[in-house]
């Protein structure tokens, strides 16, 4: 690699997604380029999606033409299979997520910040989730883990939590009126 950009590129909910534009003298799997950038950056700082070019586009000064950039096709990284989701749970998460991060199809393995997702979409994800299902989900619990299956596997354990207290509770009141 001999030169990278890396911009917030318009997605089509309106939001931006960091996208990273590289010259390069040979082509460079996206998986690669990821999995590099994950030993120095947390997940979140990474580019959801790469272009590699021989060179830069340059302006009548001589600088790197960013407006060009942006109008170049990149290429997304999300490098997991695709896994339907399994349950309901995970079919409305994955719902969300589509409608959050203007996806097509989101599977359980998918990474939420490969698929574009930054703190802004994140704290809409913890909105729509505390709606939803009236559980607060930390912001940091998606950082930490960032698929529907981890995600999925939180809910499931913060929902038995509140369904055993519940079933206390009306054991408690059941004692009460007796």
């Amino acid at each position: 690699m001999e030169e990278a950009v890396v911009l917030a590129r318009e997605d089509a909910s309106g939001g931006h997604t960091l996208t990273g534009y590289l010259v390069v003298k040979t082509e460079i799997p996206a998986s690669e380029i990821r999995t590099f950038l994950g030993q120095i950056l947390p997940d979140y700082m990474i580019p959801a999606a790469f272009a590699q070019l021989e060179k830069f586009p340059l302006t009548p000064n001589g600088k790197t033409d960013r407006k060009a950039l942006l109008g170049m096709d990149a290429v997304q990284t999300s490098v997991a299979v695709y896994v339907a989701p399994g349950d309901e749970i995970e079919e409305q998460l994955a719902t969300m997520w589509a409608g959050i991060l203007s996806a097509a199809r989101v599977g359980v393995h998918d990474n939420f910040f490969e698929l574009g997702g930054h703190s802004l979409k994140a704290s809409l994800f913890v909105a729509q989730v505390r709606e939803q299902w009236g559980v607060e989900l930390e912001l940091r619990q998606l950082f930490r883990q960032p698929t529907i299956a981890e995600i999925a596997e939180h809910l499931r354990q913060e929902l038995d939590e509140i369904r055993r207290l519940e079933e206390i509770l009306r054991e408690i009141e059941a004692l009460e009126q007796v």
